[in-house]
C-alpha cells in the first residue's frame, strides 16, 4: 500500500503539469496522512502481537507429541496448532521486516525443524 501511494504522489509531482494544480497539493497532503495512519496501524498491530502472552506457547510446548485420537483409533501428532501459527506469522513479520518477538524469533528459527517432527509424526 505504501509502494502503491508512493508511486501515485510522487508520479503527480514530478509532472511538470500536475503538479501546479490544486488537487496535486491536496492529494500530497493525503498521502502524508495516510502514510501517518499505515504507520500508526503497524505500530498498534505490532504492539498488541508482542505483547501477547507466552502461556499458549509454554502450554504448546509442553504437551506430549504422540496422542490417541479416540474418533480413529490412531496415534496422531499432537503438535500445538497455535505454534504452527506463531512461526507463520514471525515469518511474516520477518518478511517485513517488522521486529519480531523473542519467543517468536526463537521458535522462527526452529520452524524447519517443527515441520520435519510433524510431517514425521503424521505419517
Amino acid at each position: 500500500m505504501r509502494l502503491q501511494l508512493g508511486e501515485l504522489a510522487s508520479g503527480v509531482a514530478g509532472h511538470s503539469v500536475l503538479q501546479r494544480l490544486p488537487a496535486a497539493l491536496e492529494l500530497a497532503e493525503r498521502h502524508a496522512t495516510a502514510l501517518a495512519q499505515v504507520d500508526t496501524f503497524e505500530a498498534e498491530v505490532v504492539a498488541a502481537w508482542s505483547a501477547q502472552t507466552v502461556k499458549p506457547v509454554d502450554e504448546g510446548l509442553r504437551r506430549p507429541l504422540l496422542a490417541f485420537c479416540p474418533e480413529s483409533g490412531r496415534v496422531v501428532a499432537n503438535l500445538d496448532f497455535r505454534l504452527m501459527l506463531l512461526m507463520r506469522e514471525a515469518d511474516c513479520m520477518a518478511k517485513m521486516a517488522l521486529p519480531v518477538p523473542t519467543i517468536a524469533a526463537a521458535l522462527h528459527a526452529k520452524r524447519a525443524y517443527f515441520t520435519t517432527i510433524n510431517d514425521c509424526l503424521q505419517v
